[in-house]
């Protein structure tokens, strides 16, 4: 299980939770479950379930491999044959935290996604939980792929392309190649799951078949807030103040 503190201002404190099984845990004043195999207090809100697709990376490398769907494996084939660079770093410095922030919230302007915080980065980066990984041509960054993990599960939290590169047989061939590069650098650094951050066949059917063809184990878990109905109320205020 990962829990990052996000926010802290003298007796309030946020906190997110990931991987939870039903743990011990030291909870905050604002607790978010991200990612919950089971809920053990009835008295939660905004609660979730939701579907997410997960590979088994104690599977041989040739069993992954097989796992993915037939044409999917011919496209990394053939991205195999490119020049891409494949990179990828856990510690980010500072400077690049910030550009990292910048380009992806520049992608979700443009799709009309969620941006992201740059505090929430830093919150990450500070414990080191987040591990960037990326697909570049002649030193240029064309996929990118955000991960958060603990001890035993690496998942999947944003991925995104550079929004200057026009080429999209080349970016789909990459991030193809990408996540297949992903899964098997998770499996040399021992990680034993890799979550590909949920599925939603009905609301974005192109997104999830796009993981379910990597092969894996359709599974279900849940979200959900814990917190005094006091702190939820004040949130949801400040949360459309900002909106």
């Amino acid at each position: 299980m990962l829990a990052i503190t996000t926010h802290k201002f003298l007796f309030f404190s946020r906190k997110e939770f990931w991987f939870y099984d039903g743990e011990k845990i030291n909870e905050g004043s604002y607790n978010v479950f991200s990612v919950a195999k089971k809920i053990t207090d009835t008295n939660v809100q905004l609660l979730q379930k939701y579907s997410t697709c997960i590979i088994d990376l104690s599977k041989k490398e040739e069993g992954l491999f097989l796992d993915i769907q037939p044409r999917y494996r011919s496209y990394i084939r053939s991205a195999e044959k490119e020049k891409f660079i494949c990179t990828h770093s856990i510690k980010v410095r500072g400077d690049e935290l910030k550009h990292l922030c910048n380009s992806f919230n520049k992608f979700a302007e443009l799709k009309k996604i969620k941006p992201i915080r740059y505090s929430w980065l830093k919150s990450l980066n500070h414990t080191q939980n987040i591990c960037l990984t990326k697909m570049k041509l002649d030193q240029t960054d064309i996929i990118t792929h955000i991960y958060i993990f603990d001890n035993d599960t690496i998942i999947l939290s944003q991925t995104f392309h550079n929004i200057d590169f026009k080429d999209e047989r080349i970016r789909s061939n990459a991030n193809k190649l990408l996540h297949w590069k992903d899964i098997l650098l998770f499996k040399t650094m021992g990680f034993k799951y890799y979550d590909f951050g949920g599925i939603n066949p009905e609301k974005l059917p192109g997104i999830s078949k796009f993981k379910i063809n990597f092969g894996g184990e359709v599974k279900e878990y849940y979200r959900y807030i814990k917190t005094p109905s006091f702190f939820f109320f004040l949130s949801n205020i400040y949360k459309s103040l900002l909106s």
